[in-house]
């Protein structure tokens, strides 16, 4: 009965939403796939799958509310409050003329670091491994000066300290240099919680000015783990061209790990392009961490649908189904995956 009471609570909020507002935005993605290795497995992957609703109540409020997980889970579940959060211009609100900004959010809702170094590569199959940097909050602010900004997100899960989330996060554009510096202190005993606290750095930079040669450093501290995990990169387009090369070291301070990674697309014309990937997560264990990928991708006319159908391998990429054997190597799959952002 909850349940449905919540539900209804907010159909009724969306619904009057266009009635409130001046300016009503709708914005979603789905990410649906399916896959077989041809040998003990089959099955279905939903990705990031949600709906967004944003409104512009006037010049200094909005309010979105966001659904996710569209499609049931592996319980049955299905779409449940992901965002539903308040946004406040403070300086206009106050009709402050000042260079510095500041917003206010408030509700429910996440945030992430930046990921400049991550984002770097191809179509992103090989990624270095960040500490886990989302953080669930309730409270936000949102200070910028110029093209700095700080975020400070907390998401308190008792009055306690140490109980809490919290994200600090520094970061900036100058010209084709992106960085950021992140502080997070995650829930200390808290029944669920796999990651750790960290600091960490990230930079990307366009060294041309179009895109054909990128840069990129990236690295964070487990503090709890006392560990430091690093990446570099090289990434770029030129003509229908695109490339990715990556290398990482994980555990450096206590077991190293040194992996590295190349992706490769190439567009035969503007809506099919193919794509290719190969990485290993650590040199010493190569064949165990060794991963593959190769596909083609079909894009409809108005850009919004993607249809991806193609092969991989290996625990680096996102396989639609994987069985792992006994030496700790995988099975691959072919997959049809089907991608619409609108």
């Amino acid at each position: 009965m909850r349940k449905a009471i919540a539900t209804l609570s907010i159909l009724i909020v969306i619904a009057a939403m266009p009635v409130m507002a001046t300016d009503v935005t709708f914005s979603g993605e789905v990410d649906f796939g399916l896959g077989t290795n041809f040998t003990d497995a089959y099955g279905i992957t939903v990705g990031d799958s949600d709906l967004e609703l944003s409104a512009n109540v006037d010049d200094f409020v909005s309010f979105t509310i966001g659904l996710d997980g569209l499609f049931p889970d592996k319980d049955g579940k299905v779409a449940g409050i992901g965002d539903l959060y308040m946004t406040i211009d403070m300086m206009k609100a106050f009709g402050l003329d000042s260079p510095v900004g500041f917003s206010f959010d408030v509700g429910y809702t996440s945030f992430d670091t930046q990921e400049y170094f991550s984002d770097l590569t191809g179509y992103e199959a090989v990624e270095v491994g960040y500490a886990e940097n989302m953080t669930e909050a309730q409270l936000a602010g949102t200070f910028s000066y110029g093209s700095v900004n700080l975020l400070v997100a907390i998401g308190p899960t008792s009055f306690a300290i140490g109980k809490e989330n919290l994200l600090v996060n520094l970061y900036g554009e100058f010209g084709g240099l992106k960085a950021e510096a992140y502080y997070i202190d995650t829930p200390d005993g808290v029944t669920g919680v796999s990651y750790t606290d960290a600091v960490g750095v990230g930079l990307s930079y366009d060294l041309m000015g179009d895109s054909m040669i990128m840069f990129g450093l990236g690295a964070d501290y487990l503090i709890d783990k006392k560990d430091l995990e690093a990446g570099v990169a090289f990434g770029g387009s030129w003509n229908s061209f695109g490339y990715g090369v990556m290398g990482t070291g994980e555990a450096l301070l206590t077991d190293a790990a040194f992996g590295m990674g190349i992706d490769l697309t190439y567009d035969i014309i503007d809506a099919l392009q193919v794509y290719g990937a190969i990485s290993t997560g650590d040199f010493t264990q190569f064949t165990k961490t060794l991963g593959y990928e190769a596909g083609v991708k079909v894009t409809t006319i108005n850009d919004q649908v993607k249809f991806y159908l193609g092969w991989n391998d290996g625990p680096k990429y996102k396989t639609v189904v994987s069985s792992k054997q006994d030496d700790g190597s995988y099975i691959g799959n072919v997959y049809l995956r089907i991608v619409s952002e609108f």
